[in-house]
């Protein structure tokens, strides 16, 4: 069930995963609400770019500075 409002939900079910330090659910999570928002709203949308930083704080949180710098820097771009 792909639509816009079920990324929403992956997505804060990725923040819940993060604060619970999960970090390879909560990206699994971000990764998947990505995909949704950027089929349906795009990949210049805000929200997208707000799952971009959630990636990047996760990844920041992992000491994956790159990867972290990666997404903010998508994120940025939007």
């Amino acid at each position: 069930m792909d639509r816009p409002g079920i990324g929403k939900l992956h997505n804060f079910i990725g923040r819940v995963l993060a604060e619970k330090e999960d970090n390879e659910g909560a990206i699994e999570k971000f990764y998947k609400a990505l995909s949704i928002q950027e089929k349906y709203l795009g990949s210049d949308h805000h929200v997208t770019a707000i799952t971009h930083c959630d990636i990047g704080g996760v990844l920041h949180w992992k000491g994956d500075y790159d990867g972290a710098l990666e997404e903010y820097r998508k994120a940025l771009k939007i």
